[in-house]
């Protein structure tokens, strides 16, 4: 059977897989990730839905979630969620000045393809 070789989405290692398990699963989910093994496919599931469990709606209607590491975390260790989203995509922390605008309006829809990355000055 012929294999491809991939990079764990969770832990980074090479690992070979056989293609007919590949297409399969892309068939059944077109978004899904190559993992080496179990163990990096629930380790990164939780990761993905932990900030959500501990989420909260902040007054201006925008969800927030507790992170006291993050640096730019407010007085109540708080961060706007679609910044780590954002922040995720771009593989780095977003600098004073820079802010997400939610294409759509929908201050929930955190999803990457409705965030835009813009200057604090420009965003309306």
């Amino acid at each position: 059977m012929t294999k491809i070789g991939l990079n764990c989405d969770y832990c980074g290692n090479y690992f070979e897989r056989e293609v007919y398990r590949i297409t399969y699963a892309l068939k059944q989910n077109p978004n899904s990730k190559p993992y080496c093994n179990k163990w990096c496919t629930i380790q990164s599931a939780r990761e993905q839905h932990k900030p959500l469990q501990d989420s909260i709606i902040s007054n201006s209607g925008y969800r927030m979630v507790r992170m006291p590491e993050h640096p730019y975390s407010n007085s109540n260790n708080q961060v706007f969620y679609s910044r780590l989203i954002m922040e995720k995509e771009l593989g780095r922390h977003l600098v004073p000045g820079e802010t997400i605008h939610h294409k759509d309006g929908n201050k929930l829809n955190d999803v990457v393809s409705n965030l835009k990355l813009m200057e604090r000055g420009n965003h309306r």
